[in-house]
């Protein structure tokens, strides 16, 4: 009669075998999650520059919402809108006529936009924190025409949208 071992070694899987396997995996998790985070870097400034536009289309329809349903380059200044600037360079003063429907100045300056200065406060705020410029002609059948960026950057970066894309 031969007796019986109650731990058979040649089944189950052991502790060596588990941290080989442990020891595998951890090397290739090191090897390819570096090259898995190179796109989203990328893809940041576009992301954050989208969601930029994103607010100030809101914050200018809910003005709109506000005033008979047209935008604010439309009102005159009398009545809280900018109409009066539409023909001159002061793109901001668009913007200001809708600051209390937007969050904060700092998203009107791209992230890609490097020359375009962040500014934090509505009353500091000029042509020199905006990135993006006014569509005159935007209305409710033309949603795309609300802001895309400033020309002049566009013209400087060879006609690169200011937005990152």
């Amino acid at each position: 009669m031969t007796p019986r071992c109650p731990h058979n070694r040649s089944s189950g899987f052991g502790v060596l075998d588990l941290l080989a396997m442990i020891a595998i995996g951890l090397i290739l998790a090191m090897l390819l999650l570096p090259s898995l985070g190179r796109g989203s870097k990328k893809r940041a400034p576009r992301l954050h520059c989208t969601s930029n536009l994103r607010q100030v289309a809101l914050g200018i329809r809910m003005w709109a919402d506000d005033h008979q349903d047209q935008y604010p380059f439309v009102v005159s200044a009398s009545k809280g809108g900018s109409l009066e600037f539409a023909e001159t360079p002061d793109v901001f003063r668009h913007f200001l006529a809708a600051s209390n429907e937007l969050h904060s100045p700092k998203i009107l300056a791209c992230p890609a936009d490097l020359e375009t200065r962040k500014e934090t406060y509505w009353t500091n705020l000029s042509n020199v924190n905006v990135s993006y410029f006014v569509g005159l002609d935007a209305r409710e059948e033309l949603p795309q025409a609300d802001s895309r960026g400033r020309p002049q950057y566009q013209r400087r970066h060879n006609s690169r949208r200011c937005d990152g894309v």
